[in-house]
């Protein structure tokens, strides 16, 4: 694909990274703090809905709608690099890995 004006993505423009990730488990959702003394909150139902890994685009490449349990718990937070982390589901599911864009993204549409 060509970049044009229209769909050119802005580099310069990066997610602020948290400081601190934390889970709580009697509400189910991610807590992450900020430098800034921001703190986001992201359902863990959210967070599995909207899981990057490839099992989850459909054939067009657009993001597929599942149904997420209400019960739905994550029990393991891996950090990749400096960039992600992977989340570990109850389900099994732990394909995808949250850049910090894509978790100031949800965390700011909470």
């Amino acid at each position: 694909m060509q970049l044009t004006e229209h769909n050119a993505v802005d580099l310069t423009q990066s997610a602020p990274v948290p400081v601190a990730i934390r889970y709580e488990r009697e509400q189910r959702c991610v807590m992450l703090d900020y430098a800034n003394s921001t703190t986001q909150t992201i359902a863990a139902t959210t967070l599995r809905a909207h899981s990057p890994s490839s099992v989850m685009k459909g054939p067009d490449g657009q993001q597929r709608t599942i149904n997420v349990p209400d019960d739905i718990a994550i029990i393991a937070i891996e950090p990749i690099g400096n960039y992600a982390v992977r989340l570990t589901f109850s389900d099994g599911h732990a394909s995808g890995i949250y850049s910090w864009q894509l978790l100031w993204t949800l965390g700011a549409q909470a």
